[in-house]
C-alpha cells in the first residue's frame, strides 16, 4: 500500500504515476487475499485487505470509472 500511495495515491503526496499505483494496489489486494485465506480470523489481515481494496477503488473512481469503483467499494463493505 505504501508503494501505491507514493506512486499515485489520492490521499497523500505522490509522484503522479496512477497506472503504477493501480498495479501496486491490485498486487496488495492479491497478497492480502492469500493471507486472509490462510488466516480468515486475522483482524490485521482483514484490515489490510479492506484498506487495499478501498485505495484501489478510490483510484479507479478518480480515473473516471464510477461503476467499477462503486462495485469495488461495495465489496469492501460486504467483507
Amino acid at each position: 500500500n505504501e508503494l501505491g500511495d507514493i506512486q499515485g495515491g489520492l490521499r497523500s503526496g505522490n509522484v503522479g504515476s496512477d497506472a503504477e499505483a493501480r498495479q501496486s494496489f491490485a498486487k496488495a489486494v492479491e497478497l492480502c487475499e492469500g493471507v486472509v485465506q490462510k488466516r480468515p480470523t486475522s483482524g490485521r489481515a482483514l484490515l489490510a485487505l479492506a484498506t487495499s481494496r478501498f485505495k484501489l477503488a478510490d483510484l479507479v473512481r478518480a480515473g473516471g470509472d464510477s461503476n467499477e469503483a462503486l462495485n469495488m467499494f461495495m465489496r469492501v463493505l460486504d467483507e
